[in-house]
């Protein structure tokens, strides 16, 4: 009995691939995609933020290297 049971189980999740997939999943799948994208999003301008201090930093540090290479000689 439990192993007429686990086949058919098998048999259906093999079968919701191709037909239960599409009504079952997509609904919730749609629902997370914004809230997904809004991270991207996040994540976008966290990483242009730390680019931006990142040059800032660098280019300051080449500024005070290229005022003490022009002073000291």
């Amino acid at each position: 009995m439990t192993n007429g049971r686990a086949h058919y189980l098998v048999g259906i999740s093999k079968q919701s691939n191709a037909q239960l997939a599409p009504p079952t999943f997509l609904p919730p799948h749609n629902k997370h995609k914004p809230a997904k994208s809004i991270h991207q999003i996040v994540n976008k301008k966290q990483t242009n933020f730390l680019a931006t201090v990142a040059k800032t930093i660098l280019r300051t540090l080449y500024d005070h290297a290229r005022s003490n290479l022009h002073s000291s000689s």
